[in-house]
């Protein structure tokens, strides 16, 4: 299998990064775009990770497991339950019900998926998740050896999701963190107030940056969202096929010519929603934040934002110190 995994911050733009790679003839874009099962709390990842743990331990303590599990936090038969009902059909805070059942996966197949899975789970961790997660995610790409999924989690878990899947890809998406915090601020599922959506925004960026940290390069592609549709269009996009693996393709073109345009990308979005002194308060926190950043990793994308002039006040109005601002808005 070559599946390909997009990850992100929220509203970091991975879903049309998804959108933009399925369009490849030999990509399959799975619906549901995020399945979530994988990288989810009390998701496959953490199933292995329990089991793998108590599979280390000696006979004696996992006798004393079974009556008192030292980590209780999900096991397969708990795993199992929730992918035949929440997996399969969930309802999200806007009311709408997604689900893996979005793909057109039967139920059956779910659970002809899990047939000896908690038996093999005990025998051989690794192999038991494996098997499952190839199993479902064939079904849901119609048979395709290669697919995009675009939960945003895929960065922050790409350690759990390579273990899985030790031939995948991961294209880890960036976007300004002061755009994504003032899209983030507007959704139900994130912090209302956009200091604290950049906060939000902060802390994932950590988590992601860390756990790529020790996640093999050259099955690794950054991408910047505001260069891939405005600053370096043609040098960003002709980076991606080569870094998978795949060929030129006349459908991905044709998607990035249309729908990632100049006039679809609201660079600077975050001043909208602000006033006064508040822009020039939120842009110094966004530097703090990338300079805690910069100190932790080193020069990783988006610290280069640290190299620009910042926002300052000109004749009591903001004004930008730096070049760049585009209209539009990129729906992520």
């Amino acid at each position: 299998m070559k599946p390909i995994f997009v990850g992100g911050t929220g509203r970091s733009g991975t879903t049309i990064l998804g959108q933009l790679i399925g369009e490849h003839a030999d990509v399959a874009h799975v619906m549901p775009t995020e399945v979530r099962f994988f990288t989810a709390r009390r998701g496959l990842i953490d199933v292995l990770n329990v089991s793998e743990a108590a599979a280390r331990r000696s006979p004696l303590r996992r006798v004393f497991a079974r009556r008192r599990p030292s980590n209780p936090e999900v096991t397969p038969e708990e795993f199992a339950e929730q992918l035949r009902t929440h997996w399969y059909g969930w309802t999200g805070s806007d009311g709408i019900v997604r689900g893996l059942h979005l793909g057109g996966i039967e139920l059956a197949t779910i659970d002809a998926a899990l047939e000896g899975f908690e038996a093999r789970m005990q025998a051989d961790p690794l192999t038991g998740a494996r098997r499952l997660a190839e199993d479902i995610m064939t079904a849901l790409a119609g048979g395709s050896p290669s697919w995009v999924e675009t939960s945003p989690a895929n960065a922050v878990r790409a350690r759990g999701l390579s273990k899985l899947f030790p031939d995948m890809w991961l294209v880890h998406v960036i976007r300004d963190g002061r755009d994504a915090a003032a899209s983030i601020a507007t959704m139900s599922w994130g912090p209302n107030d956009i200091f604290e959506a950049l906060d939000w925004w902060a802390v994932r960026m950590n988590l992601a940056y860390a756990a790529l940290e020790t996640f093999p390069k050259d099955r690794l592609l950054t991408i910047r969202l505001e260069d891939l549709v405005l600053h370096d269009r043609e040098g960003t996009f002709e980076r991606i096929c080569p870094a998978l693996e795949l060929a030129p393709d006349d459908a991905m073109r044709a998607f990035f010519d249309q729908k990632l345009t100049r006039d679809k990308l609201h660079l600077g979005r975050w001043r909208s929603q602000l006033s006064g002194d508040e822009v020039i308060r939120f842009d110094e926190r966004y530097r703090v934040r990338l300079m805690e950043l910069r100190e932790r990793f080193g020069p990783v994308p988006p610290t280069e934002d640290l190299d620009q002039p910042p926002y300052e006040h000109a004749d009591g109005l903001v004004t930008v110190a730096s070049t760049g601002s585009g209209g539009g808005r990129l729906s992520d």
